[in-house]
Protein backbone atom coordinates (compact mmCIF):
# COMPACT_ATOMS: atom_id res chain seq x y z
CA UNK A 1 0.00 0.00 0.00
CA UNK A 2 1.17 3.29 -0.86
CA UNK A 3 1.60 6.02 2.46
CA UNK A 4 -0.05 9.31 2.08
CA UNK A 5 3.31 11.09 1.60
CA UNK A 6 4.35 8.58 -1.05
CA UNK A 7 0.89 10.14 -2.38
CA UNK A 8 1.54 13.80 -1.76
CA UNK A 9 5.31 13.27 -3.37
CA UNK A 10 3.66 11.83 -6.58
CA UNK A 11 1.20 14.43 -6.60
CA UNK A 12 3.27 17.40 -5.88
CA UNK A 13 6.05 15.81 -8.82
CA UNK A 14 3.41 14.98 -11.38
CA UNK A 15 1.92 18.36 -11.11
CA UNK A 16 5.87 19.61 -11.47
CA UNK A 17 6.09 17.53 -14.66
CA UNK A 18 2.89 18.85 -16.23
CA UNK A 19 3.73 22.27 -15.05
CA UNK A 20 6.73 22.39 -16.97
CA UNK A 21 4.99 20.66 -20.05
CA UNK A 22 2.41 23.25 -19.87
CA UNK A 23 5.08 26.16 -20.17
CA UNK A 24 6.23 24.69 -23.42
CA UNK A 25 2.73 23.35 -24.93
CA UNK A 26 -0.77 25.20 -24.80
CA UNK A 27 -2.09 23.68 -21.18
CA UNK A 28 -5.52 22.33 -22.60
CA UNK A 29 -3.21 20.14 -24.82
CA UNK A 30 -1.51 19.33 -21.89
CA UNK A 31 -4.63 18.30 -19.84
CA UNK A 32 -6.59 16.37 -22.98
CA UNK A 33 -2.98 14.01 -22.86
CA UNK A 34 -3.19 13.51 -18.75
CA UNK A 35 -7.11 12.58 -18.95
CA UNK A 36 -6.74 10.49 -22.22
CA UNK A 37 -3.63 8.60 -20.36
CA UNK A 38 -5.88 8.31 -16.87
CA UNK A 39 -8.34 7.07 -18.49
CA UNK A 40 -6.99 4.79 -19.83
CA UNK A 41 -5.17 3.35 -16.90
CA UNK A 42 -8.48 3.28 -14.82
CA UNK A 43 -10.08 1.45 -17.77
CA UNK A 44 -6.54 -1.35 -17.92
CA UNK A 45 -7.46 -1.97 -13.95
CA UNK A 46 -11.28 -1.61 -13.32
CA UNK A 47 -14.06 -3.79 -14.33
CA UNK A 48 -16.34 -2.29 -16.63
CA UNK A 49 -18.93 -1.34 -14.74
CA UNK A 50 -16.41 0.51 -11.85
CA UNK A 51 -15.18 2.00 -15.02
CA UNK A 52 -18.43 3.65 -16.55
CA UNK A 53 -19.37 4.32 -12.57
CA UNK A 54 -16.12 6.45 -12.88
CA UNK A 55 -17.29 8.02 -15.65
CA UNK A 56 -20.65 9.08 -14.24
CA UNK A 57 -19.01 10.54 -11.05
CA UNK A 58 -16.70 12.23 -13.18
CA UNK A 59 -19.63 13.87 -15.52
CA UNK A 60 -21.20 14.64 -12.27
CA UNK A 61 -18.18 17.03 -10.94
CA UNK A 62 -18.61 15.70 -7.62
CA UNK A 63 -14.61 14.97 -7.26
CA UNK A 64 -12.91 16.93 -4.83
CA UNK A 65 -10.10 18.77 -6.63
CA UNK A 66 -6.97 20.20 -5.15
CA UNK A 67 -6.58 23.65 -6.07
CA UNK A 68 -3.60 24.53 -8.50
CA UNK A 69 -3.63 28.04 -7.34
CA UNK A 70 -1.31 27.39 -4.32
CA UNK A 71 0.74 24.96 -6.46
CA UNK A 72 4.19 25.91 -7.79
CA UNK A 73 2.89 25.74 -11.56
CA UNK A 74 -0.21 26.58 -13.08
CA UNK A 75 -1.80 25.69 -15.68
CA UNK A 76 -2.98 28.62 -17.09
Amino acid sequence: MISDEQIAKLYDDYLEFTGNQAVKYPAAAVASIMLAQSLAIYRAIMTEDDYQALLVRIGDDKIPTPSLITKKHTLQ
